[in-house]
């Protein structure tokens, strides 16, 4: 898992290739092909081991050592290979043996391109990248680009860089900086070899240096002599130097990073390129911004917040956030009747549910850390993204502004419940906006459930906790469990809220109530029995009827809410019957602390008693919803214990 330098590192490089096309150029070394081929140092290493094996008629333990002792000069591929094969076509039917796969080989995976070479072929498919240097005598980056349907010109000799065309005006270029195996005389391997260029190459080399961005991977920098000087002399400040390496640089490396002022993104070829490119895809079909702006934005929040003044920066932030997402322009469009105009309805989600990242990261962080006076910065914001357009058209669409509002009020309302800010969760759930079929006024925490914001999207309100659940995880801080536990516990006072609020009628109350209090008088009178030393055998009867009366209205009327596709647990509670684990321990504990419950205190329900009838008519309607779901993840036969309602795994506490 890549630490937050490496990420910011990884995204702020995904973001300007895709924001400057074509301005970026790569620099691969061994690292890149390692995996699929034999460095260039190993394959000459083999090379004078077959001629030591004619010369000896055994193998030798130093190749390379016994080359120079035998020959007296440094080893080099071209004098080696026409030592090893006489002819032209038999040196290149040897080198092919090495860099070119034969059909078994392409079975096993063996000589054919890596993660790397493909990832950057869609680069270079996206127009992102179009220059591309390499190190490497194979043609693995070749071959990736055709598979993607791309040709690419190739300069691999000296005499290829003077009859290139204009370097600007080639859509993929390929330089093989130390030649290929197609041409055994221009391979350079060598510190000799390596300590200058033809003049030619040079010329080709200083351009890209100048004119691109550069991107480096896979190379150690210890032995290109040439190549170091070059970039120490001719590479500009103009664009911020990346070098991939997945463990520490050499020294060699290290101090010309330092002096280009470069960027260290510690990752492997594969890993970072797939990434990249991923990265790139996304940006591109979501038109988004800078993804760095969010974590820096929450990070200069938090950092001004804990300064225990006015937080100016923040509040200005926060403001021309929200001026951008109103003016976001799915929000305001000509026509809609259909989603396909604009790219149909998943990219218009995709293009709001970035807008909205910003705001909802800085209202998370000033619902963890903020009091009520930043409170006051953004919580009338939320009902304008509950509301809708009266037009005609796609549903879906008209709809869009809710898909940000859930981002909101849910990156506001786990914020709150995690740091046990229940006055403020008390105002989120009173925020009310119109009602567009019924007239009148809702409460947000209705109209931006999960079920009614997401009902287009693919998945529906299971979508909402991968999205919204891996932002929070990262701004506020909070590992895995402590964010289910705010999460299951948020979405479950929503649901008890809005039952109190708009669902259970005076008369339903009324006969919680008395039912309830049916029980409290049987317990008095088996405590007053027991104390007075009597048989109490008819006051448990009592009391067994009396909770049993309750338990029943509570089920059966609990079990005809649905609660929706919400991120709680269901867990079987005894004779195959389904609670909420968590809403069963809250409304155990109203009960037990009844006004002094810190958030029946800040008057999030009001009486305690109404509190609990609320909390367990949701837990019922969980419950039912996760029996059904039990049966539905059963296998062979095996129902599981315990279920999330809106995700497929089955919840750690509970195995």
């Amino acid at each position: 898992m890549p630490n937050r330098e490496d990420e910011d590192a990884l995204v702020s490089l995904a973001f300007a290739l895709h924001t400057n096309p074509g301005a970026y150029a790569l620099l691969l070394g061994a690292g890149v092909s390692a995996p699929a081929i034999k460095s260039a140092w190993r394959v000459l290493e083999d090379l004078c081991g077959r001629l030591a094996l004619l010369h000896e008629g055994h193998d030798v333990d130093d190749p390379i050592s016994w080359y120079q002792e035998t020959y007296g000069r440094e080893v080099r591929y071209g004098p080696v290979i026409e030592q090893v094969a006489l002819l032209p076509t038999e040196r290149q039917r040897l080198l092919a043996d090495y860099f070119i796969a034969s059909p078994d080989e392409i079975d096993a995976g063996q000589k054919v391109p890596t993660p790397a070479h493909h990832a950057i072929a869609r680069l270079v498919a996206s127009g992102s990248v179009r220059v591309i240097v390499t190190m490497n005598f194979d043609r693995l980056m070749e071959q990736a680009l055709r598979e993607a349907g791309i040709e690419p010109t190739v300069i691999a000799s000296a005499a290829d860089a003077e009859a290139m065309a204009p370097l600007h005006t080639l859509s993929c270029c390929v330089i093989h900086l130390h030649g290929d195996f197609m041409s055994p005389t221009s391979m350079l391997n060598t510190d000799t070899e390596l300590g200058t260029y033809d003049d030619r190459i040079a010329t080709v080399l200083h351009q890209v240096l100048r004119e691109y961005g550069l991107v480096v991977a896979g190379w150690s920098a210890e032995h290109d002599t040439a190549l170091r000087n070059a970039v120490a002399a001719h590479y500009p400040d103009r664009y911020t130097l990346t070098w991939i390496e997945p463990s520490n640089q050499g020294h060699l490396a290290a101090e010309l990073l330092a002096l280009k002022r470069g960027v260290l993104l510690r990752a492997t070829a594969d890993d970072a390129f797939v990434r990249i490119a991923e990265a790139v895809h996304s940006l591109a079909t979501r038109n988004a911004r800078h993804p760095l702006t969010v974590p820096v934005a929450v990070e200069t929040a938090k950092r001004e917040l804990g300064g225990g003044r006015v937080a100016i920066s923040v509040h200005d932030t926060l403001g021309q956030a929200f001026a951008d997402l109103h003016a976001h322009p799915d929000f305001t469009l000509p026509d809609y009747q259909s989603a396909d105009a604009y790219g149909g309805y998943d990219a218009m989600f995709e293009r709001t549910d970035e807008a909205a990242r910003l705001p909802a990261a800085l209202v998370s962080t000033l619902a963890y850390w903020g009091d009520s006076a930043s409170d006051g910065w953004w919580l009338t914001e939320l009902p304008r993204f509950a509301t809708q357009r009266h037009v005609g058209g796609s549903t879906a669409v008209i709809k869009l502004r809710h898909v940000a509002g859930v981002a909101l009020l849910y990156s506001a309302g786990i914020a709150a419940v995690a740091a046990r800010r229940w006055s403020l969760l008390r105002d989120l759930f009173e925020l009310t906006a119109p009602d567009p079929y019924n007239g009148g006024r809702r409460r947000l925490t209705s109209l931006l459930s999960p079920d009614n914001a997401y009902f287009a999207l693919r998945g529906g309100g299971a979508a909402v906790y991968p999205r919204i659940g891996r932002r929070l995880e990262e701004h506020l801080g909070l590992g895995r469990e402590r964010l289910d536990d705010a999460w299951q516990k948020f979405e479950i006072l929503r649901l008890s809220h809005l039952a109190l609020k708009e669902e259970i009628g005076p008369r339903q109350l009324a006969e919680f109530e008395t039912l309830n209090t049916a029980v409290v008088q049987a317990e008095s009178a088996l405590e007053a029995t027991r104390k007075a030393g009597r048989a109490d055998a008819d006051d448990r009867l009592a009391l067994d009827q009396a909770r049993a009366a309750y338990q029943r209205a509570v089920v059966e009327n609990g079990q005809h809410r649905n609660p929706g596709c919400v991120h709680v647990v269901s867990a079987d509670s005894g004779f195959h019957s389904h609670r909420s684990p968590v809403a069963e321990q809250l409304a155990n504990e109203v009960d037990a602390e009844g006004e002094t419950h810190p958030f029946v205190a800040a008057g999030l329900f009001g009486r305690p008693t109404r509190a609990v009838h609320a909390i367990r008519l949701v837990s019922a309607g969980i419950g039912r919803a996760g029996a059904s779901r039990a049966w539905d993840l059963a296998e062979d036969g095996v129902i599981p214990h315990a279920v999330w309602l809106d995700i497929d795994e089955i919840p750690d506490l509970y195995i």
